[in-house]
């Protein structure tokens, strides 16, 4: 892009450099790290789910998990 001979400035392109791609499906019966998975399901970012998960914040079926790598399955 040149810049605008009226102006002499650059113009703004409002239009993504790199499209961004949507998360991830995962098949039914798939593990994955429980810090992964509710990052993935917009609970919270990784690191934040890492700490909620070391704080003793998450349960799964009923049981208090502190561990980020508690390998969970889907579906």
């Amino acid at each position: 892009m040149g810049k605008d001979e009226r102006t002499g400035r650059v113009p703004i392109s409002f239009e993504p450099e790199n499209e961004v791609e949507p998360p991830e499906i995962t098949e039914l019966g798939e593990v994955e790290r429980l810090n992964h998975y509710l990052a993935r399901c917009g609970v919270a970012s990784r690191r934040k789910a890492d700490r909620l998960i070391a704080d003793g914040k998450v349960e799964v079926n009923g049981q208090v998990i502190t561990e980020s790598s508690f390998p969970v399955r889907i579906g």
